[in-house]
């Protein structure tokens, strides 16, 4: 009986890790793939002041959000496609001191390259403006400012690789009039752009 006993409270051990485990497994994959925040902004209120370029993409990247390191991989693979066709801006809404975002690594990694401009956006008023709750937010406006694609770059969160949001992006700027004809949106993954709680400023 005592035997029978331990067995039982083996399987029920056993049970309840597993259980466990399937729990936590669910929990990192729904993290990865639920969506952020986002909305469409009104009006554009970026200048655009590239005379080289006639297409202009904008991100919108939080200084300690981990996930937007694979936004920056992706923005880096976008610019060498598509050249001088487009223009990419990033502005790095921080809800922390200039000199925290300074040392974060996200906007480390961002000015660590020359093709695109990098603008630091204190209290994230330019992202509230924009509408921009998450970070990763790319916005693609045309030619005449018309905006054409809203929505993240990577297929979930800190993945890097194709997404739909690149092919949009680069079918837009190449000239495909499906892309170009009515405005396309795609899910950002990402932290809150407002999110305080990443205040570890990481080192690199």
């Amino acid at each position: 009986m005592k035997s029978q006993n331990r067995i039982n409270q083996l399987h029920v051990i056993t049970l309840f890790w597993v259980g466990l485990v399937i729990a936590g497994f669910w929990m990192v994959i729904n993290y990865q793939v639920k969506p952020g925040a986002m909305a469409i902004p009104e009006e554009n209120v970026v200048s655009f002041d590239d005379p080289n370029s006639s297409w202009h993409l904008i991100a919108f990247l939080h200084p300690e959000c981990t996930c937007s390191r694979a936004t920056l991989e992706e923005l880096n693979i976008l610019q060498k496609r598509l050249g001088n066709l487009v223009s990419i801006r990033i502005f790095i809404s921080s809800p922390f001191s200039l000199d925290e975002t300074k040392e974060s690594e996200i906007y480390r990694l961002a000015t660590r390259s020359h093709d695109w401009s990098v603008d630091i956006d204190l209290e994230a008023v330019l992202a509230t403006q924009m509408l921009a709750y998450t970070s990763g937010i790319c916005y693609l406006y045309s030619p005449n400012e018309e905006l054409i694609f809203a929505g993240g770059i990577t297929a979930s969160r800190g993945h890097s690789g194709p997404a739909a949001g690149q092919e949009i992006i680069s079918a837009a700027v190449r000239g495909d009039q499906q892309a170009i004809g009515q405005l396309k949106q795609y899910p950002v993954y990402g932290c809150g752009i407002q999110d305080k709680s990443h205040l570890v400023i990481s080192k690199i």
